[in-house]
């Protein structure tokens, strides 16, 4: 399998500047447990012109191995709400407990199609999140989130987060592309039965 590692253009993801052709990438919807983060970010969508995207956080970094066991990585910036209800779920939560709250992510990344001339989804969870566990790595919670906020972009403002998400037991497909017509899918997970 092929490894996947996207590191994304942030100030793009927020501000899409005409004739553009940054990577980007967005977490759609997020979901820890019983602790839903709020799509509260609204952005230009890279696709679809004058259609806004709502999104959970802007990404800086997608890194997953690609095998359907390995864990996916995100790395990006969240409003100061999410961060807020981020911040409680690693803090206030029993940690044995932590470890057996799902995480539905639903994510995409867009690269461009210089052949085209357009913007396409090279990584995503399509229509239906991502449902996996928090990963550990060395007895940690592969998740984090900054108190202070980023200088990189300061409107909105907004804060530094990772989590990496383990695959449950039950099989998904990543959808992927290297141009706008060259699409397949990866599994991730593997359904137990």
């Amino acid at each position: 399998m092929m490894e996947v590692q996207k590191v994304l253009d942030v100030k793009h993801g927020f501000d899409m500047e005409p004739g553009s052709s940054a990577r980007v990438g967005y977490i759609t919807s997020l979901k820890i447990g019983d602790q839903d983060f709020s799509a509260d970010t609204t952005l230009d969508h890279p696709i679809d012109g004058p259609k806004k995207l709502k999104a959970v956080a802007v990404l800086s970094q997608f890194f997953w191995e690609g095998q359907p066991t390995d864990k996916i990585q995100f790395e990006g910036r969240i409003s100061f709400l999410n961060r807020a209800k981020l911040a409680s779920t690693i803090y206030s939560a029993d940690k044995k407990k932590l470890a057996k709250k799902d995480v539905e992510v639903g994510f995409t990344v867009f690269e461009y199609d210089f052949a085209e001339g357009k913007y396409y989804e090279c990584v995503g969870s399509g229509k239906k999140a991502a449902v996996g566990l928090l990963s550990i790595t060395s007895g940690k919670y592969d998740i984090k989130v900054d108190d202070s906020p980023s200088t990189e972009v300061q409107d909105p403002q907004n804060f530094m987060f990772k989590v990496g998400v383990n695959p449950k037991a039950l099989e998904h497909s990543v959808n992927m592309a290297s141009s706008n017509k060259l699409k397949w899918q990866m599994p991730w997970g593997r359904e137990v039965k």
